[in-house]
């Protein structure tokens, strides 16, 4: 007995009758198909499409690179509010205006104005703004607010944020019995303090309620002057309200505040009684620092020395090379030439004895360095050209030097002054540290929320438990990152700019991490991740989402490249996911990817033709590259099939449905039978082209209206069920025959096998030739 031939279900096509069949709809003409291009790429984050590979990989790749198109309005920053359209619940107390010239805001801003006699609401409606990425820590809501005079905004009334339209009315509790129906987040007008005239106000949604029901707030709907009400008459104005995503790249540190409101005492000659603070006005704009800041305003001499510290700060420096931080600040000076003629700026990582060797190292740069015009200057000194001054023990320079893996804890001037018999008048503003980071690569430990949030283009990640990590990505907000088992690196440069950009990483040999975006930019970590000895790859990774379909890309990928040293795969993508088979394409001429997330996107596909004639080839058939034609219809449903000629529907199956497989007898060694697949029972009959040592077999005997929904093959022992699917998605039953009797000496020499359909139609297609042997 043959167990492993064994027949679980025959299907005779003779009885065929119109089965339902999932079809992708009419998908215009050909010609469309004919021009589906990987120009553009494939699209991610309009459904839920997304491309799953059909292998685990086989090694760690060591690089991967593909043009992204990031969608160029990845926001952050959304307007809540401008002024121009409202709701309200008293009419009689609030009128729209504009700001005049010379107002804060500036010129044209639209403002609702509302008196504040009694309590009275105004509110704005607008799509839903998807806030469910995002911590309450990492949102700012910002405004422009005018207040008839100063103190309290409000008496009573709150900022309300609610994600259904016009917000909800009243106080919100744990009682309420809608609670359920709506979330908001509030923040009382109480508390908010203004000056009489326009204020600024920002506040973080940390800050606000949350009033919640059951899921937590996601989405903001209405923006909401919710019960304002004063106890004496005044006015409000509001304007431009905004809701923003905090940066989250620290590119500069307050060192010292400007004006005479420093952290220490002034410890030189110069004292408090010597300086005043200026702030800078109108003539400052165009030359100088700009309008509204402060800074210290002296006299500069030889004889009274200007020490002072900055305040006390912790900034870690480690992640930068010296040349990528500078200190930064404005002054002014009425002469040319040397800012100072003695004295220096000091950088140290500890708070006392910051201008004593004796104690430690420090960094220092000399004030006569510092050149300027008369007026106004920027300055900005980058580290790399401070002296690392050395610890001293009795007098004397030892070999400790400053430790640049430590924080940066005070900045000071220490000792500046003047020439002999020369004076110049100065002023110095605020002192920052900042760092050039753009293209900087940042390295941490790996942040789930930072992935989850962002969009993939290579992935594994939310697969296997125990499958080494591994993930190029956009975060959020544009920028690349990539995730290699414990480690995190995401590049400071944002690639949202609507096109095509070129995205590489590389693993490199001591474990650094290279990025590269286009022609012009490439940047390596410092940090380093820990490369495994054997990668463990269990599960299939993803292009455009994670291994679970989730973090969707949100753009198109063009092209994918995966490098193991110099052993590359490639996958051209195009940009019509009504094609899923054209869409992706591997380098060998495979399609080892399919598309995963959508329903039945890997079934067939319907192009409509003018001209058809029964049991004949569509014209461009070629053109359906991936694709196998499967019988012309009268109707898109493809259940009538055409006779004669007119206007028509093909449908298209993926050509792997009509392939070839092979299975061995194991009990004799004699016996070959080759497989096929069909879609649906909409077929007249399903044959094999059969070569075998110069011989043709006779095609009446190699055609079969039988096909089955399963078959069995002998494993450990058993047999076991196989299912059509091992050919391709779109695969619903076998068709099989048997070569039986093979001499022994011919059990190594191949056949040449090809199978055929004939559809409904009467037009006989051929599949792709395949050669197989018993041995």
């Amino acid at each position: 007995m043959r167990k492993n031939f064994k027949r679980t279900l025959a299907v005779f096509c003779a009885a065929l009758t119109a089965l339902s069949v999932a079809v992708a709809g009419n998908l215009s003409l050909l010609k469309a198909a004919a021009e589906v291009s990987s120009a553009q790429g494939t699209s991610f984050g309009e459904d839920n499409a997304y491309l799953k590979l059909d292998n685990a990989l086989e090694s760690a790749p060591t690089s991967v690179e593909a043009d992204v198109k990031m969608s160029s309005t990845v926001k952050d920053e959304w307007t809540l509010f401008d002024g121009s359209d409202y709701q309200t619940n008293a009419t009689d107390r609030v009128s729209t205006g504009k700001t005049a010239e010379g107002e804060e805001p500036g010129a044209g801003i639209d403002y609702v104005s509302m008196q504040l006699s009694s309590a009275g609401s105004v509110w704005h409606n607008m799509p839903a703004i998807d806030i469910s990425k995002y911590g309450k820590d990492e949102l700012v809501l910002s405004f422009w607010v005018y207040s008839s005079n100063a103190g309290k905004l409000a008496d009573s009334g709150r900022i309300r944020l609610a994600d259904t339209d016009g917000g909800p009315d009243g106080m919100l509790s744990e009682n309420d019995t809608k609670k359920n129906d709506y979330q908001t987040l509030d923040f009382s007008l109480s508390g908010i303090s203004v000056n009489q005239g326009w204020n600024y106000v920002e506040k973080s949604l940390s800050d606000f309620n949350l009033h919640t029901g059951l899921k937590g707030i996601s989405e903001i709907r209405c923006f909401k002057l919710h019960g304002a009400g004063s106890n004496t008459e005044k006015e409000i104005r509001i304007a431009d309200v905004k809701l923003s995503v905090k940066k989250d790249d620290v590119t500069e540190w307050t060192l010292r505040d400007g004006g005479i409101a420093t952290a220490t005492k002034y410890e030189g000659k110069l004292t408090s009684d010597d300086i005043t603070t200026y702030i800078s006005g109108a003539d400052d704009v165009n030359d100088g620092p700009g309008e509204g800041l402060e800074f210290e305003e002296f006299t500069s001499d030889n004889t009274k020395t200007f020490s002072n510290s900055g305040k006390f700060v912790t900034i870690d420096v480690s992640d930068y090379a010296k040349n990528e931080l500078a200190v930064d600040f404005w002054c002014w000076s009425e002469n040319a030439g040397s800012l100072f003629n003695g004295g220096v700026l000091i950088i140290n990582n500890r708070t006392t004895g910051v201008a004593d060797l004796a104690k430690g190292p420090y960094i220092q740069y000399n004030g006569n360095k510092i050149t300027v015009k008369a007026g106004w200057n920027h300055i900005n000194i980058s580290l790399d050209k401070f002296i690392d001054m050395k610890k001293t023990v009795d007098g004397e320079p030892t070999d400790e030097g400053y430790d640049w893996s430590q924080p940066i804890k005070v900045f000071r001037f220490n000792g500046l002054k003047q020439g002999t018999e020369v004076t110049n008048k100065i002023r110095i503003g605020e002192v920052k540290l900042v760092a050039n980071a753009e293209n900087k690569v940042y390295t941490s430990d790996i942040d789930e929320s930072v992935y989850n949030n962002g969009y993939s283009v290579f992935s594994n990640l939310n697969g296997s438990e125990g499958d080494t990590p591994y993930a190029l990505f956009v975060t959020r907000d544009g920028k690349p990152a990539f995730i290699y088992n414990n480690k995190m690196f995401v590049l400071n440069h944002n690639i949202c700019n609507g096109e095509f950009v070129k995205l590489g990483v590389t693993v490199n040999d001591n474990g650094t991490v290279t990025f590269k975006v286009g022609d012009d930019i490439e940047a390596t970590s410092t940090g380093t991740v820990t490369v495994p000895e054997a990668p463990k790859f269990t599960a299939c990774h993803s292009i455009g989402a994670d291994a679970a379909g989730g973090a969707l890309m949100n753009g198109s990928i063009k092209d994918l490249v995966i490098k193991n040293s110099e052993n590359a795969v490639s996958w051209t993508l195009s940009s019509n996911k009504a094609y899923p088979l054209n869409a992706v394409k591997a380098s060998d001429g495979t399609n080892n990817a399919h598309f995963a997330g959508i329903e039945n996107i890997n079934d067939s596909v319907v192009v409509y033709y003018d001209n058809a004639a029964a049991g004949k080839l569509p014209e461009n058939t070629a053109d359906m590259d991936g694709y196998v034609f499967a019988g012309w219809f009268t109707d898109e449903d493809c259940t009538v099939p055409l006779t004669g000629t007119g206007a028509a529907y093909a449908k298209y199956v993926d050509k792997n449905v009509l392939t070839v497989k092979a299975q061995v007898n194991q009990d004799n060694n004699a016996d070959i039978r080759f497989v096929t697949t069909v879609d649906s029972l909409d077929y007249k009959l399903v044959g094999f082209e059969i070569e075998f040592g110069g011989k043709i077999a006779d095609l009446e005997k190699t055609k079969t209206t039988t096909v089955y929904e399963s078959l069995n093959r002998f494993v450990d022992g058993n047999n076991t069920p196989v299912s059509p699917t091992v050919f391709s998605p779109a695969s619903n039953f076998f068709a099989a025959f048997t070569v039986r009797n093979v001499p022994s000496d011919k059990t190594s020499e191949k056949f040449t096998v090809r199978a055929y359909w004939i559809t409904l139609d009467g037009t006989a297609v051929y599949g792709e030739s395949a050669q197989r042997s018993i041995a």
